[in-house]
């Protein structure tokens, strides 16, 4: 359980760094959205093979072979990921790191509150949940108005 909490707080430092280092070539030094997902992604795909070769290997492959509409499914998959990161990159081009972050954490929020409510029998709804709806919603809040009172100033 350590080794899970440890491999989510190292995925959401690399996904910071990421970001800030694409929104930093594409503003400072004029990378386009296309060249930064090509180069990111390119990264992404070496990795991703390696472990998947080594963590599922055959497994993978015979799941791949056997099961009906396994590769179209797996396509469709990777199309609506591109499309999503294409957006994630232009808004990051756009409006800078922060904001796209903030985004994208909205609509991962959106997603949950919408998994309860599409699919309610499937967990409960605990305190934890409500806290972090609250919370949410709280930093929502706050954002606004911080940028609704910078611009007023």
């Amino acid at each position: 359980q350590t080794m899970g909490y440890v491999l989510s707080v190292l995925g959401l430092g690399l996904a910071a760094l990421q970001t800030n280092m694409a929104d930093n070539a594409m503003r400072d030094y004029g990378a386009s959205s296309i060249e930064n997902m090509l180069y990111v992604n390119s990264l992404g795909l070496v990795i991703v093979v390696i472990v998947a070769a080594y963590v599922d290997g055959e497994e993978a492959l015979i799941y791949m072979r056997d099961t009906p509409h396994a590769a179209q499914l797996l396509a469709l998959r990777s199309l609506t990921f591109y499309f999503g990161a294409l957006f994630f990159t232009e808004l990051t081009r756009h409006s800078g790191a922060t904001p796209a972050t903030a985004v994208a954490t909205a609509r991962k929020g959106v997603t949950v509150i919408g998994s309860f409510l599409l699919f309610p029998g499937d967990k409960p709804f605990s305190v934890w949940f409500g806290a972090g709806l609250v919370l949410f919603m709280v930093a929502i809040g706050l954002e606004l108005g911080g940028r609704l009172y910078g611009a007023k100033k």
